[in-house]
């Protein structure tokens, strides 16, 4: 039987599958295919072949082990007088699965995952990558499943108001000082035009440095673009 046939098979008895140990057997089988098409360059339709039906089996497998039942908290706590008839009777579906295949909890979380992403989202990604001649993999679906979920960005706090507030009292304390330059005479008026000048600075350099954060904020969430160099001062 030649190594294409060999995975016809595998993908017909993936559809007939049931169990956990089964669709596990069928996934290691195409596994193996597909290191061995790599290996024996035979070439690189064989080789997508095998991973879209190793991939198919990881998704079938995660769908399995979402509907498992799984005891609250985890597996219950082993007392010391327990025997193991008394554990196995109080053990979940779930963690029974996964001793029965032999399968890692990491690894049946991350066949969850796969069985999450969308059967749109699976067949666009295998489509455009054999358009391309790209290799299919598990990492591959994932990163293009992220690729559709929206980023949500916190929106920037509204501080108008404040920002208002704070402009209009560094223009008063500028009108006031502008009258006062005009008639300076002793060093006490020229000390309190001093003052009001060191506060409307002030005001300035705050209301700079929020202005700042703000656009950074923008930027990151996309609202505004990036400042061009052209113009700096």
């Amino acid at each position: 039987m030649t190594a294409l046939a060999k995975l016809d098979k595998a993908r017909q008895m993936l559809a007939e599958s049931r169990t956990l140990p089964e669709i596990k057997k069928i996934r290691d089988i195409a596994e193996a295919a597909k290191v061995y098409a790599k290996a024996a360059h035979l070439g690189h339709e064989a080789q997508n072949y095998a991973a879209e039906i190793s991939l198919l089996a990881a998704r079938k497998a995660g769908e399995i082990l979402k509907q498992l039942e799984r005891s609250p908290g985890g597996e219950p706590a082993k007392k010391r007088h327990s025997t193991p008839a008394m554990l196995a009777a109080v053990e979940s579906e779930y963690s029974k699965a996964l001793k029965e295949s032999g399968t890692s909890e990491r690894t049946a979380q991350y066949w969850q995952r796969l069985a999450a992403v969308p059967a749109t989202t699976y067949e666009k990604h295998v489509r455009e990558t054999e358009e391309i001649k790209g290799e299919i993999t598990a990492a591959g679906l994932l990163k293009a499943h992220n690729k559709t979920i929206p980023v949500k960005y916190p929106k920037p706090k509204e501080q108008a108001p404040e920002w208002g507030e704070e402009l209009n009292n560094a223009l008063e304390h500028a009108q006031f000082c502008i009258k006062d330059i005009q008639g300076l005479g002793t060093l006490d008026q020229q000390h309190k035009v001093r003052k009001k000048l060191e506060y409307v600075i002030d005001c300035a350099r705050t209301l700079i440095e929020k202005l700042d954060k703000a656009a950074q904020v923008s930027i990151a969430a996309g609202l505004m673009p990036l400042p061009s160099a052209k113009g700096k001062p």
